[in-house]
């Protein structure tokens, strides 16, 4: 998840949405939290104070394992894990390219999906995890300040070479009487809108001010059915076959097994 700007709700959006994989289908989720801006996404979810953050653990890439990563993660709820991110600006210096890439490959073989919260990043760190990402979701709203920004953002991934079928556009907060139509955005990023969240400020409040999942605290609410969705076209229902949890392999353990065997 990566946004055009801030205030757009791309870490409430990336923690829920970790939150309802999980919830709905059985799947072991990791979210990572690389924004760099006074990182509170574990917040958004949980009231348990992390025990390390991204920037500690770096300090600890060369004695990493799988048990050590476990030790340092919020587990917010069963198969819902979250690694904090950097405190201030300051301390999210010390996240190294290499350290992040080692980190990773350690959770990847526990996780079925890992989110991770880009921010507004980009630059050779973010780049790193994005060319490993198997989808990337732009995040923005339907409001004259994202257009420019959005836009650009766009650009800038196709410029990276980034094919189109990996970029999805989230259009988030919708419904609001103020809002740029949909079409009109559409048309300023020239892509379509692949999810739609709308704006539902009751139910996000009362579970950002618990420190609780939304959907779990509102389940039949606007934004979490809308979240069910968006967690439906990444992890379809189990009779599909796809992701089946006897035999299962996630794409990224696929990678990972192609890779021992070369």
């Amino acid at each position: 998840m990566i946004s055009c700007k801030g205030g757009v709700g791309t870490s409430f959006v990336t923690a829920n949405l970790g939150d309802t994989i999980a919830r709905q289908y059985g799947k072991r989720v990791l979210v990572v939290d690389l924004s760099r801006h006074f990182g509170d996404l574990a917040h958004i979810v949980s009231d348990k104070t992390p025990p390390s953050t991204l920037p500690d653990i770096c300090g600890q890439a060369d004695r990493m394992d799988a048990a050590l990563l476990d030790a340092c993660l919020v587990h917010v709820d069963n198969g819902f894990d979250l690694l904090a991110g950097a405190a201030d600006p300051v301390q999210a210096t010390h996240i190294q390219k290499e350290k992040l890439e080692w980190i990773l490959s350690v959770a990847q073989p526990n996780y079925d999906f890992i989110l991770v919260d880009m921010g507004q990043n980009i630059d050779p760190l973010s780049i790193s995890v994005l060319d490993q990402s198997e989808r990337i979701y732009v995040v923005t709203e339907p409001a004259v300040a994202c257009g420019r920004p959005g836009r650009r953002l766009l650009d800038i991934l196709h410029a990276l070479h980034y094919p189109a079928s990996k970029i999805q556009l989230v259009l988030n907060r919708t419904g609001r009487k103020s809002e740029v139509p949909r079409a009109t955005m559409e048309d300023i990023f020239g892509m379509k809108v692949a999810v739609v969240l709308p704006d539902d400020p009751s139910a996000v409040e009362e579970a950002v001010s618990h420190g609780e999942p939304v959907g779990k605290l509102s389940r039949r609410s606007a934004i979490s059915r809308a979240l069910q969705g968006m967690a439906a076209q990444l992890a379809p229902p189990p009779e599909s076959g796809r992701h089946s949890k006897a035999g299962a392999i996630s794409p990224l353990r696929r990678l990972m097994l192609r890779t021992k065997s070369t």
